[in-house]
């Protein structure tokens, strides 16, 4: 299964390199998946077929 988006800010900015993990809830054994946005903001993520937690991490400089 594939997940893809985009990800932005409050005025529709895209937020560029973005770290996009996903962690399975209960497989111990399943692997962490995770994906880098793009300078518009886009993602791609291949998942297993079972649930996960989503986490975005966003870390801005002071040039941007």
């Amino acid at each position: 299964m594939n997940l893809d988006g985009f990800i932005t800010d409050s005025l529709e900015n895209p937020l560029t390199n973005t770290n996009v993990i996903a962690t399975p809830f209960e497989k111990a054994n399943a692997q962490i998946e995770f994906s880098i946005s793009s300078s518009k903001g886009e993602y791609r993520l291949k998942l297993e077929s079972h649930p996960s937690h989503l986490f975005l991490n966003f870390y801005k400089t002071q040039n941007e």
